[in-house]
């Protein structure tokens, strides 16, 4: 990773649901998220969305894979 295009000053407040499926729907991730520096907001209906725009506003590349909680 280039951490020279990485800026430090990217901080985000993250607020992130779960709403339930109604009949056969799957239950979906929903969420919003503020980038602090700049008082930008977005909202979110994947964890894909979420992670490119925190990339985006960060520098940071996306994880092409994430660990699954607690290891393993």
């Amino acid at each position: 990773m280039d951490t020279q295009s990485i800026r430090p000053e990217a901080s985000f407040v993250i607020r992130l649901w779960l709403e339930p499926g109604q009949g056969a729907t799957v239950a979906a991730w929903r969420g919003h998220v503020r980038h602090v520096q700049s008082g930008e907001e977005f909202h979110f209906s994947t964890l894909d969305g979420l992670l490119a725009y925190v990339a985006a506003k960060s520098g940071a590349r996306t994880p092409h894979h994430l660990p699954a909680p607690g290891g393993g």
